[in-house]
C-alpha cells in the first residue's frame, strides 16, 4: 500500500516536471520578447518565476550535488545582499544587486529541468528562436571604424556582448549535438543552425562571444570519436575560410580585426582593482560606487572605481571576500568535476566544454552569470556530475546496447 502511494507520488512529480518545462520556456519568451512587443508587465515575470520555483522545489529530485548548487548560490546571494544593505546601505534594487535576487530562484527551476534528457538542446532552440525574433528589433550602431548590433535597453539582452554570447551558446549546443546525430540530414541541420547562430553573433562584433565559442569548440573535440577529428577540423577550417573570403563575412572579420586593436580598458580596470581590493578586502565599497566617475583615496592615490567587467572583481569590490569564496567554490566544483566526467549516454553532453564556455564568457562581463544560459550550464553540470540521473541514463543506454546489436554507439538510436 505504502509503495503504491510512493509510486503514485513519483508519477505526479514527473508529470509536473513535464509541465514545468513548457511553462519555463513560456516565461523566457515573455521575459525577453514582451517589451519589444509592447506587452510587458514587470510583476508577471516575477510571479511566473516564483511559481515555477515552488513547483520545481516540490517536484524535483534533489540529489546531494543539487543541494550544494542551490546552497552555494543562495550563500553568494545572501552574503552579497546582506553586506550591501547592512554595511553599505545600498538597496536590493541597485543595478549590481537586483540580478542576484533571482539568480538562485532561476537555478532551482533550471536544475530540475536539466535532469530531463535533451533539455539543453531544447533550451538552445528556444533561445535561438528568441534571438531570431529579437534580431528584427536590433539596431546597428557605428563605433569608430566598425558597426555592431545592439538591442533595446529593456529587451532583457540589452548589451551587444550579451546578445553575441546568447547566440554563441546556441551555436555551441548545435555543434556538439550535430555529432550525436546518425542521419546526415539531421547532422547538417544542426550544423547549419550552429553556423547561422555564429553569423548572427558575429554581427555584434563581440570578442568575448567568439573567444568563448572557439575555446569551447576545441575542448568539445574530446567528446567526438577520434575517427571524426579530421572531418571536424576540416569543417572548422572551411568555415574559417568562408568567413574570411566571402564579401559579407569578410566585412564582419574586418570589424573583429579593427576591434583587436581597440583597448576597452578591461586590463587597466583589472590592474587598478588590485590596490582597491587590498585596501578593503573584507567588506568592499558597496556596488553603488562602482562605475561612473567615482574614485577613492588609497594610500594617497586617487583611484577610480570603474565598472569591473568581471563578476569576481564585482563581488570583491562590492561586498568583500565572503561572497567571492562561495561564488568561486560554485564554479570550481563544476570545472573540476566536469574535467573528470564523461557522458554516460548519448543523451548527455560533455559538461566540460560547456563549463569552459560559461567561465570564459562571464569573466569579461559583470552579470553574465545570471543569464539563463549560464545558470543552465551550472545546473546541467551539477545534475550530471556523479548523480543518480547520469548513472540511470548510462545503465539504460548499456541495456539497449546489449538488447539491440544495431544500436548506434554515438547517437543512441537503432540503425
Amino acid at each position: 500500500m505504502q509503495r503504491n502511494i510512493v509510486s503514485s507520488l513519483q508519477l505526479e512529480k514527473i508529470k509536473i516536471i513535464k509541465l514545468l518545462e513548457p511553462l519555463f520556456f513560456g516565461y523566457m519568451f515573455y521575459s525577453y520578447l514582451a517589451y519589444s512587443l509592447q506587452i510587458y508587465i514587470p510583476w508577471i515575470t516575477v510571479a511566473w518565476l516564483l511559481l515555477l520555483a515552488l513547483g520545481s522545489f516540490w517536484a524535483g529530485n534533489w540529489t546531494k550535488r543539487g543541494k550544494i548548487l542551490i546552497v552555494l548560490m543562495c550563500a553568494t546571494t545572501g552574503a552579497h545582499l546582506l553586506i550591501q544593505i547592512l554595511v553599505h546601505d545600498v538597496p536590493v534594487t541597485a543595478p549590481y544587486n537586483f540580478p542576484f535576487l533571482f539568480w538562485p530562484v532561476t537555478g532551482i527551476v533550471v536544475y530540475v529541468l536539466a535532469s530531463r534528457a535533451g533539455f539543453m538542446k531544447r533550451l538552445a532552440f528556444i533561445m535561438f528562436g528568441i534571438g531570431l525574433v529579437l534580431h528584427f528589433f536590433a539596431v546597428s550602431s557605428v563605433e569608430g571604424v566598425y558597426s555592431r548590433l545592439f538591442l533595446n535597453a529593456n529587451s532583457g539582452i540589452d548589451n551587444a556582448n550579451d546578445y553575441g554570447i546568447w547566440l554563441a551558446f546556441c551555436s555551441l549546443i548545435f555543434w556538439l549535438w550535430g555529432w550525436k546525430e546518425i542521419r546526415r540530414a539531421s547532422r547538417l541541420f544542426f550544423w547549419a543552425c550552429a553556423l547561422l547562430a555564429v553569423i548572427m553573433s558575429m554581427q555584434t562584433v563581440s570578442r568575448t562571444a567568439l573567444l568563448s565559442l572557439g575555446v569551447a569548440c576545441i575542448i568539445g573535440m574530446r567528446g567526438i570519436p577520434r575517427k571524426y577529428w579530421f572531418g571536424a577540423f576540416l569543417g572548422l577550417g572551411m568555415i574559417f575560410l568562408m568567413l574570411n573570403y566571402l564579401p559579407f563575412f569578410n566585412t564582419e572579420i574586418q570589424y573583429y580585426q579593427d576591434r583587436l586593436n581597440e583597448d576597452t580598458g578591461r586590463t587597466i580596470i583589472w590592474s587598478a582593482s588590485i590596490p582597491l581590493i587590498e585596501a578593503h578586502p573584507w567588506l568592499g565599497y558597496g556596488t553603488d560606487v562602482l562605475g561612473g566617475h567615482n574614485a577613492v583615496n588609497v594610500k594617497g592615490k586617487i583611484l577610480p572605481l570603474n565598472s569591473p567587467h568581471d563578476p569576481f572583481i564585482l563581488l570583491w569590490l562590492g561586498s568583500g571576500i565572503i561572497p567571492v569564496i562561495t561564488f568561486s567554490l560554485l564554479w570550481l566544483m563544476a570545472l573540476i568535476q566536469s574535467i573528470r566526467f564523461r557522458p554516460n549516454s548519448p543523451l548527455d553532453y560533455d559538461a566540460f566544454p560547456l563549463v569552459v564556455f560559461g567561465i570564459t564568457a562571464m569573466l569579461f562581463l559583470n552579470l553574465a552569470f545570471a543569464e539563463v544560459w549560464c545558470v543552465a550550464i551550472l545546473a546541467y553540470s551539477y545534475v550530471l556530475l556523479g548523480s543518480s540521473v547520469a548513472k540511470a541514463r548510462g545503465l539504460s543506454y548499456q541495456k539497449k546496447q546489449k538488447m539491440d546489436p544495431n544500436f548506434h554507439s554515438i547517437t543512441g538510436k537503432s540503425l
